[in-house]
């Protein structure tokens, strides 16, 4: 099937043995987009996360 847009971004929590897990699936055309290219803006989705949901 093809794709929709260009980047696709699916996401599931599930438990964990040390507490909820966020999983990610990023889809994307590999003609079109690097992995380095895809992989700098989930990094900082990530830390974006990390951030609002640490103790501060």
């Amino acid at each position: 099937m093809p794709l929709t847009h260009l980047l696709e971004v699916s996401a599931v929590t599930l438990d964990g043995g040390t507490g909820p897990e966020l999983r990610v699936t990023r889809t994307f055309p590999r003609r079109l987009l690097t992995r380095h290219q895809v992989g700098e803006p989930a990094d900082a989705w990530f830390a974006a996360l990390r951030d609002l949901t640490e103790p501060a």
